[in-house]
């Protein structure tokens, strides 16, 4: 079922592991002008005096404008203002549309008690109750949060009752997390002093609302007066994070995800096993966990039950989340030869980098001093491994890996990878050559494809797959996968070529994370690493909050083919991150929900209603948020996956003659220096910088609590 649900009109490297999605929904300008079918609602009153808040979770049947609420015309005739009575500078993401009502409003009053109230026109309010518990819950996090920064004396003064009343018509419910795809996010809010209005509204949206709501209470508990009318540019506002360089229990992911909720990100895209471990116990190939998982020191295997799935899958819906795994194939799967030998081509091929303790495999003799920097790799990071999908077998193997363990996970999406297929491992290209000819793949790629959308097909899941999928230069298989459902996820940097390029083809859905900007390990801040002695560094930082919040994910892509564009994503790749520092998706997603309906870029303004965004995550939620000054990750070391750890600090399949590369042994691992200056030890352990902490002492820690500056 192709899914054309277009919020456009507000939106938005080289090859390397460090990779935004946009969502479907109908186009920003669509959406302000159709008729919109009415849905759920919620009203927020304050008693003693009596302050009215209605919120709505998506617009009335009819004018979707600010004035179909008739609203007095003092109100609507005011235009957003960037200040500390103005309901933008406290939600983030920013809202489509915000009136504020006039100065001569009286003083506000201190809330100090919350009610809540649920009304369905179905008269289904036990699960309506429920479905919004965990929205109502921030607005309470929020009060109990700002009420403990105050003295008890304040609240002496007109203090209130928040009284806030959900009612619900179910005309379009979503009750199950496989209809969260294109679900209608929008809602309006009303706050006032004097009046109440009443609207419909899908319940999906009044989640939303109720998190704006939270951040409508001020620093000292009183409430912002104001009205709004919100949506998303964008449909497909996600993260990706990767658990197979570095494991993350299901509690970080729960943090992890309590930050995307506050952020309205809506989907969160599970890179949950590569070459490096594959953390899920799958009864069927119970090896692969037991196996190909880390262990902690106890020697427990660090992996995902099914029962752990369900638990994120669940704890997502709550937050309006979509968990979409992502199943490697063929590249990035060595450790099915936990399996079978047979299944893995090139598996742990080693040095990994294929020079074999020279600094170039060059046929040219005698060597004239050109180093080839990259080419003759078995894979592009240890340890090696391709699925040999020219193997049946492997083709089975894979085949019920989705049809299983894609089952515990109930959105139609599944992303099967597809970047970094190396024909080097499928022994395409002669050892002795620098290179080959660039279409070495192109028979494997064309006679797996239309085994992999049949796959795809009987269990029920749409293609989802990394943009090398649509360059025929790489695989020539462009023509082999279907492209109305399709989902491109580009990463190529600049996207805006990738989205040109697989457009023109015919593909209708892509989302971006451009790894020049929303790639979140790249770019690592070495300056600020106090490196043990004897390892390189290198000047730079990562993609700070700056850089990403002015990446515009449009810019350069043709008109005709900006409404294929349906979201974005960070991409948290974890070469190089524990599961205790993690940060900036906020940015993202004010990007993603905002785009120009955003108050114009300043670094003071957008900085300042950033932090105060800071101080909700760090207190309502323990989520250890950086401050905008942070550029990198600011530890005594570079972190390396845990593959690295143990034993593998000396793992064969880790050796290499690789160069420049932050956290890089400054001598060889048989005592060499770098040879002639270049950068190159013969040959070096990329592990090596792992010996100087342990994995599993690197946990959250709840972070002190920060004041709320409004």
């Amino acid at each position: 079922m192709h899914h054309d649900y277009r919020t456009r009109g507000l939106q938005e490297a080289p090859k390397s592991k460090c990779r935004l999605l946009r969502h479907f929904s109908t186009s920003a300008s669509e959406t302000r002008n159709r008729k919109l079918p009415a849905i759920a609602w919620v009203v927020v009153v304050l008693t003693c005096p009596l302050i009215l808040v209605f919120l709505l979770a998506s617009p009335l049947s009819g004018d979707a404008s600010p004035s179909r609420y008739n609203f007095p015309s003092s109100v609507r005739q005011r235009s957003r203002i960037v200040s500390d009575s103005s309901a933008v500078d406290h939600i983030w993401p920013a809202p489509a549309q915000a009136l504020d009502p006039p100065s001569s409003i009286p003083k506000r009053i201190r809330i100090v008690e919350l009610q809540f109230n649920y009304i369905a026109h179905d008269n289904d309010t036990t699960y309506h109750a429920s479905r919004l518990s965990v929205a109502s819950d921030c607005v309470r996090r929020s009060l109990k949060e700002k009420s403990s920064q105050l003295p008890p004396s304040i609240f002496a003064l007109s203090p209130a009752l928040l009284s806030v009343e959900v009612l619900v018509e179910e005309s379009n419910s979503v009750r199950l997390p496989q209809q969260l795809l294109g679900a209608n996010e929008s809602y309006s809010l009303l706050t006032s002093i004097y009046n109440s209005t009443r609207a419909t509204a899908f319940i999906h949206g009044a989640i939303y609302g109720l998190v704006s709501l939270s951040q409508l209470i001020t620093a000292n508990t009183s409430l912002i007066e104001t009205q709004i009318f919100d949506y998303p540019s964008f449909g497909v506002r996600g993260l990706m994070l990767d658990t197979a360089r570095n494991f993350f229990p299901v509690e970080d992911i729960f943090r992890v995800m309590d930050g995307l909720f506050l952020s309205k990100i809506n989907l969160f895209h599970w890179h949950i096993y590569d070459s490096q471990s594959f953390p899920i116990m799958w009864n069927s190939y119970p090896r692969m966990a037991n196996m190909g998982a880390y262990k902690d020191t106890n020697g427990n295997v660090k992996a995902y039950s099914r029962s752990d799935v369900q638990k994120v899958v669940n704890y997502a819906f709550a937050r309006n989340i979509r968990v979409v795994p992502e199943f490697e194939v063929p590249g990035h799967a060595a450790l099915f030869g936990h399996i079978d030998p047979s299944l893995v081509a090139g598996w742990n091929h080693s040095p990994w980098d294929g020079r074999n303790g020279k600094l170039t495999n060059t046929s040219e003799s005698p060597f004239n001093g050109t180093i080839l920097y990259w080419g003759t790799q078995y894979c592009n990071e240890p340890p090696c491994g391709q699925l040999d999908v020219r193997n049946p077998k492997a083709v089975s193997v894979y085949g019920k890996l989705v049809e299983e363990v894609g089952s515990w996970f109930p959105d139609s999406w599944l992303h099967v990878g597809h970047d970094e297929v190396n024909a080097r491992a499928f022994g395409l290209i002669p050892e002795s050559w620098d290179s080959g000819f660039g279409n070495e793949l192109f028979p494997i790629m064309q006679e797996f494809t239309p085994k992999l959308v049949d796959i795809l097909s009987k269990a029920g899941k749409t293609y989802v797959a990394w943009d090398e999928v649509t360059d025929d230069s790489i695989y020539n298989i462009s023509s082999l996968i279907p492209k109305q459902d399709t989902v491109i996820t580009a990463w190529s940097s600049p996207t805006s070529n990738v989205i040109n390029r697989a457009a023109a083809l015919g593909f209708q859905n892509i989302i971006v994370s451009d790894s020049s900007a929303y790639y979140l390990d790249c770019s690592p801040s070495a300056t600020c690493y106090t490196f043990p002695e004897g390892f390189k560094y290198f000047p730079g930082q990562w993609h700070n909050w700056t850089l990403i919040y002015q990446f515009d994910l449009l810019d350069g892509v043709h008109d005709e083919f900006s409404t294929v564009v349906k979201g974005g994503f960070g991409s948290l790749w974890t070469e190089t991150i524990k599961r205790h520092n993690i940060d900036r998706i906020a940015v993202i997603a004010e990007r993603l929900w905002s785009y120009k309906h955003a108050p114009q870029f300043e670094f003071a303004k957008t900085g300042r209603r950033l932090e105060r965004f800071r101080a909700a995550l760090i207190n309502e939620y323990s989520i250890d948020a950086a401050d905008l000054l942070y550029l990198g990750n600011e530890e005594d070391t570079v972190f390396r996956p845990e593959y690295c750890d143990g034993q593998g600090q000396n793992s064969p399949s880790q050796k290499t003659s690789e160069c420049c590369f932050a956290g890089e042994p400054l001598v060889g691992s048989d005592g060499s220096p770098p040879m002639n200056g270049t950068g190159f030890e013969v040959p070096a352990n990329y592990c090596a910088i792992s010996k100087f902490y342990t994995t599993d002492d690197l946990r959250h820690k709840k972070p002190k609590s920060v004041e709320y500056t409004y």
